[in-house]
């Protein structure tokens, strides 16, 4: 991955880059008084990095975001552009605790990038995909509030990917079978599976239907 981030920017978003970057800074102030357990699975390093690919556009992000001891602010607001809503253009802050969780395990599956199937959910959106009849998708998702994201890896590896993300114990981690990706969040720690044979169930399985 290059030093320098890059992204194919969206054809329109509703939040000026001022505005954008005022509230990733807010949600990295929030990152900071909640530091996140997802990295303590990997070896310490100089700085962060991430390589997505949103599937629906094919716009790509590569490069750092966080480096010397700190979230980069510019970094953050790209990603968030990059995870925008799909059907909206709505742009909202990520949580940078999510990107955390995505670089721990990209860490573990390497030389690929990670594909965004969806991240950012406006609440016009989301009830649109509750009323036509989208399974797992509940009234307060994370994906709501920038703290969800949908994610799958181009070697089609997804319940290698789902172990890998239960194995972080960093939060809500969903296997869509046919759908094909892996739901993360940085709510309660659970986990779930839909549209397999046999399904999966955490002890706080209940959590799924209020966040997911």
């Amino acid at each position: 991955m290059g030093d320098t981030p890059r992204r194919n920017a969206p054809t329109s978003v509703f939040l000026s880059r001022r505005s954008l970057l005022r509230l990733s800074g807010a949600a990295i102030a929030g990152a900071a008084l909640a530091p996140f357990p997802a990295l303590a699975a990997i070896a310490p390093r100089s700085d962060r990095s991430l390589q997505l690919h949103l599937a629906h556009t094919g716009e790509t992000f590569a490069g750092p975001y966080w480096a010397n001891g700190h979230y980069i602010p510019d970094a953050v607001s790209q990603i968030s552009e990059l995870m925008r809503d799909q059907h909206t253009d709505q742009v909202l802050a990520i949580d940078p605790r999510l990107l955390d969780v995505l670089h721990a395990l990209q860490y573990q599956f390497p030389h690929q990038p990670i594909e965004v199937v969806c991240g950012y959910r406006s609440p016009e959106t989301n009830a649109l995909l509750r009323e036509e009849g989208e399974r797992g998708v509940a009234k307060h998702s994370y994906h709501i509030t920038g703290q969800a994201v949908d994610v799958r890896l181009p070697s089609g590896n997804l319940r290698q990917l789902w172990h890998a993300a239960r194995a972080l114990n960093a939060g809500g981690v969903g296997y869509y079978a046919r759908a094909h990706f892996v739901h993360l969040d940085v709510g309660e720690v659970r986990h779930w599976e839909i549209g397999t044979a046999t399904p999966s169930r955490s002890h706080s399985r209940s959590h799924l239907t209020r966040r997911s």
